[in-house]
C-alpha cells in the first residue's frame, strides 16, 4: 500500500530538495498527513503503519550524504516528535530505531555519514524535548545520550566539535536535578585536568555547565580542579589568571580556518565585558605573542580577531591590539604576493573593516587611522601595497572623525608632518601632493556623512593654494583659509601648484555632476546637477571666493593678469551678477537661457585664472563672443541690436561653437559644463547650430586636426601664406633651388632632441650647429680632414646607432598620429552625447530631430570602415536605432518644408543604399531609418481630407522605391539588399501598392533567377495583404498573362528548371486566377489550362511533389479534375523501376568486365593494392641505395652528429 502511494513517497524526496521553501512545505505536508492517518487508525494506542514507516525512514535518512537530506530529515523528525505523544513514541523508541537503522558500515565514507546521522538523531531528540518529559526513565535516557555523545566525540576528530555542541545544548535543556544526577557524574571527570589539559571544546562545555548549573559546577569544583585561583573570591573561569591558557586555547581553534571559531569570538566578547582595559591586557600580555609568532593560520586568526575587536576598544587599548607586530605582519602580507595572507588582507580585510567601522566610535576611528600609518608604509600604505585598507577606513568615518581628519590634512599640507607622533617624516612637497589628493578624494566618497560646510572648506582650500600665492609676511586677511597660513609656511613649488590645481579641477568636476545634498524638494531647479541647497551653482560660490581673494592684500594670482585679462574678469563678474538677477526675476525660457549663460560665464571665469597662456587667451576670446550674446539677448536695447545684426550668426550658434571648442580640449570638467549648458539651451536650437555638431561627426580626421591647428595658430597664418608664396616663386625659377628649399624646410622641422641624438651618435664627425659655427671657424679644415679620414670601422659602428635613432623617430611620429586620431574620435563621441541629449529631451516636439537621421547614418557608414572608430560606429548605431527610430513620440505638426525634407531624406537614403556597399548591416539600418521617416509622415495630418497615408506623398515615395526596385532587378552588381524592399512592402502595403505593376514586369525581365523569385515573393505579400489586395486585383489579368508566358518559356527550356522560382510562379498564377474568377471575368482559360497540362507532363515537375500539388491546385480551380492514384500500385511501380535500374546497372558492369577480360575490383581491394605497391616501391629504393655504395648510412650519422652539435651550440 505504501509503495503504491506515490504522493506519500514523493514527500520524502522533497525533504532533501535544495530549496528551503520546498523542504518546509514537505515537512508540513508530511506531519499533517501522518497525524491524520494516526487519528484514523483502528487502535489509537498504537502507531499506524504509515507513522512507523515515516519515523524509520526519517531516522535512516539522517545518514544520507545528499546535500540537503540531513537538514530536511532532521527538521521533519524534530517536528514529528513534538507532535506525537510519548505514549505512542518515546525517546527510547527513537534510540532503538537509531541503533537499528544507523549501524556502521564497511567503508570509511559510509561510517562518516552514519556517525553524523547518529548525532543529528540525538539532536532531534533534544530539540523535540522528548528527554524533558516526566517519567522514571528520563534520567536513564539522558545518561545514555550523554555517554553516546562522549563516545562519538572520541571516535573521530571531525566528530568532536559537533558532539560537544550537542552536549552543550543538552546541558541548556535538561533540568538542574536531572543534570546533577544523569550528566554531571560523567562530565566532571572530563574537567579533572584543569587548565593544563584543557581544549577549546572542553572549555566551551565547562562554561556552559558553569552558567546553566552553578551549584554543581561551582566555586568548590573549580578551585579543586585548578580552574580558578585558590584565593579567588569569585568563581570566574575567564579572567587575568587564565590569560596565558586562554591564548593557547584560542590559538588551537585554527582548524576551522578560514572561518573563525565562534568560541574564539565568544572568549573575546567575554573578556571585553570585564572592561576594555582587560581586553587590551589580554592582547598585549598573551594573545599577540601567541598568535603572531606561530603558524600562518594563527597569524591570519590574529588579524581577524583584531578586526572583530575594533568595536570593543577605546583609544588606549586600540594601541595594544593593533600593535607594531600586527601592523608589520599586515604590511608584509600586503607587499608580498606570495605571502600566505596576501589574498585575505587585500580582498577580505577591507570588507570586514567596512562591516565593523560603523560600530566604532569616532575617536577610535580617528586613532585607528593614524595607527595604520605607523606601519612601514606610512601614509602611502595603500599606494605602496595597491590595497584599499586605509581608504576603507576613511570611507566609513563618522562626522566628528571626518572633520578632525580634514583639519589634519590641511595642517599636513601647510607645515608637513611636524608634531605628528609615530608618523614617518616625509618631504613637504610629497606631503602636500598626497594631502591635496586625499582632500579631493573625500569629496568623491559618497558613503561619508555629507554637508556643504566641509565640502566648501575643502574646495576653497584647494582653490586658494592652486591659483594664488600667499605672502605670509603681509597676511592680514580675514579669510579663514588664508588665516591658517603662519610663519612656518613655505611657498609651494610649481609642480606642487600644478598638482593642487588638478585636485581642485577634479573636485569642481565632481561638484558639477553632484545633485544637491539632502534635497527634499522636487522642484525643477533641484534636479539640475551642480547646485547647492541655496539654488546657486557650486561654480558661483567658487568664483565669488576667487573674486574676494583678488581683492585681499598679501595674495597674488599665479597667472599673468594683464589689462585685457583684468578687464575681461571684471566684465565677467558684472555679467554673472546680471544673469543671477535675471534668473530670479524672469520666468519660462528666459530662466534656462540665463542659467546657461551664467554657467558658461562661471566656467570661463575660472579659465581666466589659469597659468596656461593659451587657455587664458581662449577664455578672453570666449568672453568677447559672450559679450555680444548678452547684449543681444539680455540688454534693454536688444531689439535695436537685433535689427542691426540680422546678418550675423544666431546666439545659439555662437554658444554651440564655444561648446564644441570646449569639448575638443578633452577635459572631463569642461565636458560636464558643456553638457549642462547644451541641455539648458537645447530648446532654442536652430538648424544651423545643429548642423555645426553633425558636421564635426561627418568631417574627416585630417580636416578636424587641421581646423584645430588653425584655431591655435591664427597669428601665424599670414606668415605661412608668405612663405608659401616665396616657395612657389622659387620653384618656378629652378628645380635645384626648390630642392634646396625642401631640404631646408625638413631641417627646420627637425626638433632639438633629434639633433642632439644625431650629434651624440656621430661624435666628432658631427657638423657644428649654427651657434657653434662661429667658435669653430678656424677649425673647418681640420674637421673636413677628420671627416675624410673616418675609417670604415668607425662608419660601421655609427650606422646601427643612426638607424635606431631614425627608427625611433618614425615610431614616435606614428604614435603621435595614432594619438591625434584617438583624440578626434573621443571628440566626436562627445558630440554624439550632445546629439543623444537633444533627441532624448525633444523627440516629441522639435521637428529638427528628424534632420539627424541622415547625418547619423552617414556617421555609421564612415566610421564602420575604419577599425579605429568602431566605438564611434557602435555609439551612432545605438542612437539612431534605439533612440531615434524606436522612439514612441514624434512631431505631429510638420510644415510643408519639413515634410518635403523628410521625403528628400528617404530618397537620399535609398540612393545611398544603391551606391554604397556597406553590407547587410548598413542596409538594415537604412531601411529602419526610412521606416521611421515614413511613420512620422503617415502620423502627421494629411493636406487633403480622406487621404489614408497622412502627410506622405504616395507618388513620390513610390517613385523612390520603384527606382530602388529597378536597380535591384536590372543590375547584376546592385548593392541594394532585399531587406529594404521587404520592410517597405510588409510595413506599408498601402504605400507599396504602386510597386505591383513594376514587380509584375520584373517577374519576367529580372536579371537573375534569384531576384525574379524575390520579386514573386514581394508580389505575393502584396496580393495576400488585405490593405493592398484590392489594388492588386486590378492587375490580375496582366499578372496571369505574364505568369503563363514565363511558364511557357520554362517548358520550352526544360533543362533549366528552378523549383523555387516555379513554385512562386504557380502560387501567383493561382491567386491571379482566383481573383479573376471572383470578378467573373470573361478571360479565355484555355491557354492557361494547356500551360498547366504541359507543365504537369514535365519529368522535373513530376519528381517534385510540391510542384505537382501546386500545379493541380491551380488546374482544379480552373475546372480540371486530378486523377486518383492508387498508392499501392504507385509504390509497386516505384519498386519495379528501382529493380530494373539496379539490374541494368549490373548488366552494364558485367559487360564492361567481360570486354576487359578482368574481374571488377572492389574499393577495399583497390586500397589494399595501392598500399602494397607503396611498400614495394619503398623497399626497392632502400635496396638501390645499399647497392650504390652505402653512402646513406654515414650520411645519416653525419646528420645526427650535426643535430647534436647544433643543439650544443644553441
Amino acid at each position: 500500500m505504501l509503495e503504491r502511494d506515490e504522493k506519500f513517497m514523493q514527500v520524502f524526496w522533497d525533504l532533501a530538495d535544495n530549496e528551503e521553501a520546498k523542504r518546509i512545505g514537505a515537512i508540513q505536508q508530511l506531519v499533517k498527513n501522518l497525524l491524520e492517518k494516526q487519528d484514523q487508525a483502528e487502535d489509537p494506542s498504537e502507531l499506524c503503519p504509515e507513522l512507523k514507516y515515516a519515523v524509520g525512514r526519517l531516522v535512516q535518512g539522517l545518514g544520507s550524504n545528499r546535500k540537503c537530506a540531513r537538514i530536511g530529515f532532521s527538521a521533519a523528525l524534530t517536528t514529528l516528535l513534538k507532535q506525537v505523544p510519548s505514549n505512542l513514541l518515546d525517546a527510547k523508541d527513537v534510540l532503538d530505531l537509531m541503533g537499528e537503522k544507523l549501524q556502521l558500515g564497511n567503508t570509511k565514507s559510509e561510517d562518516r555519514e552514519i556517525l553524523f546521522g547518529r548525532v543529528f538523531c540525538l539532536l532531534s531528540l533534544i530539540e523535540s524535548e522528548k528527554l524533558l518529559e516526566k517519567g522514571g526513565k528520563n534520567a536513564v535516557i539522558v545518561h545514555h545520550v550523554t555517554k553516546e555523545f562522549i563516545r562519538l566525540s572520541r571516535i573521530k576528530t571531525y566528530m568532536h566539535k559537533v558532539a560537544v555542541a550537542g552536549l552543550c545544548e543538552l546541558c541548556r535543556k535538561v533540568p538542574e536535578e536531572v543534570f546533577e544526577k544523569a550528566m554531571w557524574p560523567t562530565l566532571s571527570s572530563c574537567f579533572a585536568g584543569g587548565w593544563e589539559t584543557c581544549t577549546p571544546d572542553m572549555l566551551q562545555l565547562l562554561l556552559v555547565c558553569h552558567k546553566t548549573n552553578p551549584d554543581s559546577c561551582g566555586k568548590t569544583f573549580l578551585k579543586t580542579n585548578k580552574w580558578t585561583p585558590a584565593k579567588s573570591k569569585k568563581a570566574e573561569i575567564i579572567g587575568p589568571h587564565s590569560f596565558k591558557h586562554l591564548a593557547r586555547i584560542v590559538a588551537e581553534t585554527t582548524p576551522c580556518q578560514p572561518v573563525v571559531d565562534p568560541f574564539a569570538l565568544e572568549v573575546i566578547v567575554t573578556i571585553a565585558k570585564q572592561g576594555s582595559d582587560v581586553l587590551g591586557n589580554f592582547w598585549s600580555e598573551s594573545l599577540s605573542s601567541t598568535l603572531l609568532t606561530s603558524s600562518p593560520e594563527r597569524k591570519c586568526l590574529a588579524v581577524k580577531l583584531a578586526c572583530f575587536s575594533l568595536p570593543l576598544l577605546n583609544e588606549e587599548t586600540l594601541l595594544l591590539v593593533w600593535n607594531k607586530d600586527l601592523l608589520m605582519n599586515l604590511y608584509h602580507a600586503l607587499m608580498n604576493k606570495d605571502h600566505h595572507l596576501h589574498r585575505y588582507c587585500k580582498e577580505q580585510l577591507p570588507k570586514e573593516l567596512s562591516e565593523k567601522m560603523s560600530d566604532v566610535s569616532p575617536d577610535v576611528q580617528y586613532k585607528f587611522l593614524f595607527q595604520l600609518w605607523k606601519s612601514p608604509g606610512g601614509i602611502h600604505l595603500d599606494g605602496i601595497t595597491h590595497a584599499s585598507v586605509v581608504s576603507t577606513v576613511v570611507g566609513h568615518l563618522k562626522l566628528p572623525a571626518l572633520l578632525k581628519y580634514i583639519k589634519w590634512l590641511k595642517k599636513l599640507f601647510l607645515v608637513g608632518t611636524v608634531g605628528d607622533v609615530g608618523i614617518k617624516e616625509i618631504n613637504l612637497d610629497v606631503a602636500r601632493t598626497w594631502s591635496s589628493s586625499q582632500l579631493a578624494h573625500l569629496v568623491r566618497m559618497v558613503h561619508l556623512p555629507r554637508n556643504e560646510q566641509w565640502i566648501t572648506g575643502i574646495i576653497k582650500f584647494l582653490f586658494l593654494h592652486g591659483y594664488f600665492q600667499v605672502d605670509k609676511e603681509v597676511n592680514t586677511s580675514k579669510v579663514e583659509e588664508v588665516q591658517m597660513v603662519d610663519e612656518h609656511f613655505t611657498d609651494l613649488s610649481e609642480a606642487t601648484q600644478r598638482r593642487v590645481r588638478q585636485s581642485s579641477a577634479s573636485v569642481i568636476t565632481w561638484l558639477n555632476n553632484m545633485l544637491p545634498i539632502n534635497s527634499k524638494e522636487d522642484g525643477a531647479s533641484k534636479k539640475i546637477p551642480g547646485l547647492m541647497l541655496s539654488g546657486e551653482f557650486w561654480l558661483s560660490m567658487i568664483v565669488e571666493y576667487a573674486n574676494k581673494l583678488m581683492q585681499e592684500e598679501g595674495l597674488s594670482v599665479l597667472c599673468d593678469m594683464d589689462k585685457s585679462t583684468t578687464d575681461a574678469w571684471n566684465e565677467t563678474m558684472n555679467f554673472i551678477k546680471k544673469m543671477t538677477k535675471l534668473k530670479k526675476d524672469s520666468k519660462g525660457g528666459k530662466v534656462s537661457e540665463a542659467t546657461a549663460m551664467q554657467l558658461l560665464l562661471l566656467h570661463v571665469s575660472i579659465q581666466l585664472l589659469s597659468p596656461d597662456g593659451e587657455v587664458q587667451k581662449s577664455a578672453v576670446d570666449v568672453i568677447s563672443d559672450l559679450r555680444v550674446i548678452v547684449a543681444e539677448r539680455f540688454s534693454k536695447e536688444r531689439k535695436k541690436l537685433k535689427m542691426s545684426e540680422d546678418n550675423g550668426p544666431h546666439w545659439v550658434e555662437v554658444i554651440v561653437e564655444i561648446l564644441l571648442s570646449m569639448l575638443s580640449q578633452g577635459s572631463h570638467s569642461v565636458r560636464v559644463v558643456a553638457d549642462q549648458v547644451f541641455k539648458l539651451i537645447s530648446t532654442h536650437m536652430t538648424k544651423k547650430a545643429l548642423n555645426l555638431i553633425t558636421d564635426v561627426l561627418i568631417m574627416k580626421d585630417a580636416e578636424l586636426m587641421k581646423n584645430k591647428d588653425e584655431e591655435g595658430d591664427e597669428d601665424d597664418t599670414n606668415e605661412d601664406d608668405d612663405m608659401d608664396q616665396q616657395e612657389d616663386e622659387e620653384m618656378e625659377t629652378s628645380e635645384d633651388e626648390s630642392d634646396e628649399e625642401e631640404i631646408e624646410e625638413v631641417a627646420e622641422d627637425v626638433d632639438a632632441e633629434f639633433r642632439r641624438k644625431i650629434k651624440e651618435a656621430l661624435g666628432n664627425a658631427a657638423a657644428p650647429s649654427d651657434n657653434e659655427s662661429d667658435d669653430n671657424e678656424n677649425n673647418d679644415e681640420n674637421e673636413s680632414d677628420s671627416d675624410d679620414d673616418m675609417s670604415d670601422d668607425a662608419m660601421m659602428r655609427i650606422d646601427p646607432m643612426l638607424s635606431n635613432i631614425f627608427k625611433e623617430r618614425n615610431q614616435s611620429k606614428k604614435a603621435q598620429k595614432k594619438n591625434n586620431k584617438m583624440h578626434v574620435t573621443h571628440f566626436q563621441l562627445r558630440c554624439l552625447d550632445l546629439i543623444e541629449s537633444f533627441i532624448t529631451r525633444h523627440h516629441a516636439t522639435n521637428p529638427m530631430v528628424l534632420d539627424l537621421a541622415r547625418p547619423l547614418l552617414e556617421v555609421v557608414d564612415l566610421a564602420s570602415r575604419d577599425p579605429d572608430k568602431s566605438a564611434l560606429a557602435e555609439r551612432a548605431t545605438v542612437i539612431l536605432r534605439m533612440k531615434l527610430c524606436k522612439m514612441k513620440g514624434y512631431p505631429h505638426s510638420l510644415n510643408t518644408e519639413e515634410i518635403a525634407a523628410c521625403h528628400e531624406d528617404i530618397e537620399q537614403i535609398l540612393q545611398k543604399c544603391q551606391r554604397t556597399s556597406g553590407g547587410l548591416f548598413l542596409a538594415q539600418l537604412c531601411s529602419h531609418t526610412c521606416m521611421f521617416l515614413l511613420r512620422v509622415l503617415c502620423g502627421n495630418p494629411a493636406p487633403e481630407e480622406g487621404c489614408q497615408t497622412g502627410a506622405a506623398d504616395t507618388g513620390r515615395v513610390t517613385s523612390a522605391y520603384a527606382s530602388a526596385l529597378e536597380n535591384f532587378m536590372t543590375k547584376r552588381e546592385s548593392h541594394l539588399h532585399l531587406c529594404v524592399l521587404q520592410d517597405y512592402v510588409s510595413r506599408y502595403p498601402l504605400l507599396a501598392k504602386g510597386l505591383v505593376e513594376p514587380l509584375i514586369r520584373h517577374i519576367k525581365n529580372g536579371v537573375l533567377v534569384f531576384r525574379k523569385t524575390q520579386a514573386c515573393q514581394l508580389l505575393m505579400s502584396l496580393i495576400t495583404c488585405s490593405i493592398s489586395s484590392q489594388h492588386a486585383k486590378t492587375h490580375s489579368e496582366k499578372l496571369l498573362v505574364t505568369t503563363c508566358k514565363v511558364l511557357e518559356n520554362i517548358i520550352s527550356n526544360a533543362r533549366n528548371v528552378k523549383t523555387n522560382y516555379v513554385s512562386e510562379l504557380l502560387r501567383l498564377l493561382f491567386h491571379a486566377s482566383k481573383s479573376l474568377k471572383e470578378q467573373q471575368s470573361d478571360y479565355d482559360w484555355a491557354s492557361t489550362i494547356q500551360v498547366l497540362k504541359n507543365l504537369l507532363e514535365m519529368p522535373e515537375i513530376q519528381r517534385s511533389q510540391n510542384l505537382t500539388n501546386l500545379s493541380w491546385r491551380a488546374a482544379s480551380l480552373l475546372g480540371q479534375t486530378r486523377p486518383k492514384v492508387d498508392k499501392t500500385e504507385q509504390r509497386n511501380e516505384k519498386r519495379k523501376r528501382k529493380e530494373e535500374k539496379a539490374k541494368q546497372a549490373k548488366e552494364n558492369g558485367e559487360d564492361a568486365t567481360e570486354e576487359s577480360g578482368e574481374k571488377k575490383e572492389s574499393r577495399r581491394e583497390l586500397k589494399r593494392r595501392i598500399r602494397k605497391e607503396k611498400k614495394l616501391a619503398k623497399r626497392q629504393t632502400q635496396a638501390k641505395r645499399k647497392n650504390e655504395g652505402g653512402d646513406s648510412a654515414p650520411k645519416k650519422k653525419f646528420k645526427k652528429k650535426n643535430r647534436g652539435q647544433s643543439a650544443l651550440d644553441n
